[in-house]
């Protein structure tokens, strides 16, 4: 799913708001054996401008854990 769009008294149109979510493709390059697709971000609809949630994704077993940033510890 690439979108989502929702409107409550009529069908939905292209003008409605709308989620979208991208998403990250680790089937190539170096790594031939990365088997995955995973969401990269998420963009909320706003009253005035559109936000955008990043997803980080760290490697758990890193020996420097304990000096993570808030965001890699919420991937």
């Amino acid at each position: 799913m690439t979108k989502s769009t929702q409107n409550h008294t009529t069908g939905t149109a292209s003008t409605d708001p709308n989620v979208q979510y991208a998403y990250e493709d680790g089937s190539g390059g170096a790594d031939l054996d990365a088997n995955y697709v995973r969401r990269n971000s998420v963009t909320y609809p706003g009253p005035s401008t559109r936000r955008k949630v990043y997803y980080h994704y760290t490697d758990s077993t890193a020996a420097n854990e304990s000096n993570w940033t808030a965001q890699e510890k919420i991937g």
